[in-house]
């Protein structure tokens, strides 16, 4: 059983942080352009409410950049993910295709501003930490080569590192589109409710599970949100 724990670095400058996390298993692979129209979806939608201004200030966003700030990190110089994908989608940069299941992360974090690691379960080991980055810890971001996580909040295992909200590690990527499982985080550093009071988060996590059994056939979802904690919480158990 994979569990999560919170270093007293984090939790003293991040104490509203509460993450959803989300195990599934996917016996069949998505189809591609169902994917890929739900981004064109989310993007257009995107230009029509926010520029490039603006887009820092979405309640997710915001909140995250003020946790960079709160753990010594610039939020302009290492952005949130979320914050740089739709700062490119609104300069009219266009999108990029990976895979169907890190496609549906993006989809998701362009619809609400969260920033979202996505990862193949069975690279991650089974004690997962929450801490403050610290200068020795050695990050290769994917498609960025080395990353200075020196503040960043960063996800470690056994292994070492392997997400911050910045970049996901190259080393727990999701590299095959036949993926059969995998574990999903998303990030909520306490932003606001939504416009009529809903908790952001859950309805979040939410629309991720709709949309993984919409769009994988035959799809088992587990989710769990989870807060800050002096004691080790388990995440979910991978359905059968």
């Amino acid at each position: 059983m994979k569990q999560l724990s919170f270093a007293d670095s984090f939790v003293s400058r991040c104490p509203k942080f509460r993450v959803a996390v989300t195990v599934a298993t996917l016996p069949h692979p998505a189809i591609s352009k169902k994917v890929e129209a739900l981004l064109v979806y989310a993007e257009n939608k995107l230009r029509e409410e926010f520029d490039t201004a603006s887009i820092k200030q979405r309640a997710a966003v915001l909140s995250t950049r003020d946790a960079y700030k709160a753990l010594g990190k610039d939020p302009n110089r290492y952005r949130p993910a979320s914050e740089q994908l739709c700062r490119r989608l609104v300069q009219g940069k266009g999108l990029y295709f990976i895979n169907p299941l890190v496609d549906l992360g993006n989809y998701i974090s362009i619809a609400t501003g969260y920033s979202i690691g996505v990862f193949d379960y069975d690279k991650i080991g089974n004690q997962i930490t929450l801490k403050r980055g610290e200068a020795e810890d050695d990050f290769e971001g994917i498609g960025r080569g080395k990353l200075n996580v020196e503040g960043l909040p960063t996800y470690i295992d056994e292994n070492g590192p392997f997400a911050t909200p910045t970049s996901d590690h190259e080393r727990t990527k999701v590299s095959e589109n036949h993926i059969r499982r995998t574990l999903i985080f998303i990030n909520d550093f306490g932003a606001n409710p939504l416009d009529n009071g809903d908790d952001r988060l859950k309805a979040a996590a939410e629309e991720l599970n709709d949309k993984i059994k919409e769009l994988f056939e035959n799809a088992k979802v587990n989710q769990k949100i989870i807060g800050i904690s002096k004691e080790s919480q388990n995440i979910p158990d991978m359905p059968e």
